[in-house]
């Protein structure tokens, strides 16, 4: 990251046969034209080559002071024995430039990590999906019936206004699909028509096996089609996948077609082969923003769900385990003691470990590779966005600290980036769980504390 980067401005002329063709026609004028010469045209000014101009590469992140390195170390040693009565605390603080560490606590220790589990998820969908990759939502049609077929967008929008709501991410648009599902049915009459809804795409059940029932209000059933993410009001349906059909009949009876039902069932290929009409889903690097910034549980799983397939996996929860952890074996990051039971981190059975989010978040602030930094847009903002909106409110945190939170009845956890007072760039990763007698708003307290001090520095 340091060093100079120079651009050189130059213009650069191209010639090639498309313009001897235009020529000789006379649609450009030039010595092959075929036409009279008109009069001699004054003139034509050259080009003036501009000199190459050195811009100076950003200034690299400052290196802590020793002094205030040792205070880092002895911050962690406060806030771990300020946690210590109440539960089990790993942490481990790095400066992000040359991979110092500055203060550290049990951290290969595994540990449940809640939704921590999503950076995870992030780092292994950009890097096996790509931040470009969209997913198609298709109409396809078979005699009487509309097969809507689902291929991995659960933020379906319901009609076309849904789809213009300032800062919400792109979405695909049901009433394109009925709009031609309408069309069809019209051009072949013949009664009532069938809404049959393909959710072939994923496999198993739509829970994670390892989750608690009690936490089923946090993330919907996962299947390859919803809208607005399964959600209905501050819930979420029971049968995404089915409200998906119901919104797609909505339309067709307002276009005047008859249906009969909805139902779910798979598309026969022929039909999957040649649909009506396809719509695309938001880029991936959009949906991991979304995901990190607002902990989405929903998108997590599903791009989980994504990456198995991708990967030749079963694209249900064990294949999208088997998957994650594939993709960051071949990425190189340390695994030992890691269990992944899910791509959420609702899961009580996964486990994770500071050193594997560091390794991720260096990556990240190093900019290892083309898709990682795509990561970075999505991590909440101290006091300013998503799961850190209102956490980190004083001091120096406000925008130097950008994040990825995680909780469960006795998790507590948060992992990222952060810029001290001093300019020196710092990954960091808090994973603390088994927590009893306190209350989780006073286990973030502390966090916040000991963040909040080390940006001062």
């Amino acid at each position: 990251m340091k060093g100079k980067a120079q651009i050189a401005l130059s213009l650069v002329l191209l010639l090639a046969g498309g313009y001897a063709f235009a020529d000789a026609f006379d649609l450009t004028p030039g010595l092959l034209t075929l036409g009279p010469r008109a009069d001699a045209a004054a003139p034509y000014p050259h080009p003036t080559p501009v000199p190459a101009v050195t811009i100076p590469a950003a200034p690299a992140p400052a290196e802590l002071e020793d002094a205030s390195a040792a205070k880092v170390a002895a911050l962690g040693q406060e806030f771990a024995a300020r946690l210590a009565p109440t539960g089990q605390v790993s942490y481990e603080i790095r400066e992000a430039a040359t991979g110092r560490v500055l203060a550290s606590k049990d951290a290969k220790v595994p540990r449940v990590p809640a939704s921590n589990m999503k950076l995870v998820t992030a780092r292994v969908a950009l890097e096996t999906l790509g931040p470009d990759r969209r997913f198609a939502t298709s109409v396809a049609a078979s005699g009487s019936t509309i097969h809507l077929i689902g291929g991995g967008d659960v933020f379906l929008a319901p009609d076309t206004a849904a789809t213009q709501v300032p800062g919400t991410i792109a979405r695909g648009d049901l009433s394109e699909l009925a709009a031609a599902a309408a069309t069809y049915a019209r051009e072949h009459p013949g009664g009532p028509v069938s809404v049959v809804v393909d959710t072939s795409l994923f496999a198993g059940p739509e829970y994670a096996p390892t989750l608690d029932p009690i936490n089923h209000d946090y993330v919907a059933p996962i299947t390859p089609i919803a809208v607005n993410g399964g959600a209905v009001g501050y819930h979420y349906s029971a049968t995404p996948a089915l409200d998906a059909g119901n919104a797609l009949a909505e339309q067709l009876r307002g276009a005047g077609v008859e249906v009969a039902e909805v139902r779910a069932g798979q598309a026969p290929k022929e039909a999957a082969a040649h649909p009506l009409a396809t719509v695309h889903s938001a880029s991936v690097r959009e949906l991991v923003d979304r995901m990190l910034t607002e902990s989405d549980n929903t998108l997590a799983e599903t791009l989980g769900h994504l990456v198995a397939r991708e990967r030749g996996e079963s694209a249900d929860f064990a294949g999208a385990a088997r998957a994650t952890r594939a993709a960051l074996e071949e990425l190189g990051y340390p695994l030992e003691g890691v269990v992944i039971s899910d791509n959420s981190g609702l899961s009580e059975t996964n486990r994770l470990t500071c050193v594997l989010q560091l390794a991720i978040l260096e990556d990240l602030a190093n900019l290892a590779d083309g898709t990682v930094g795509a990561l970075g847009a999505g991590l909440p903002v101290a006091a300013l966005n998503g799961t850190l909106a209102d956490r980190l409110t004083e001091g120096a945190a406000p925008g130097m600290i950008r994040g990825k939170t995680g909780t469960l009845a006795d998790v507590v956890s948060l992992s990222g980036v952060l810029r001290t007072r001093s300019g020196a760039l710092l990954t960091f990763s808090i994973l603390t769980d088994s927590h009893h007698d306190v209350s989780l708003l006073d286990v973030r307290a502390a966090e916040d504390a000991f963040l909040t001090a080390v940006a001062e520095l």
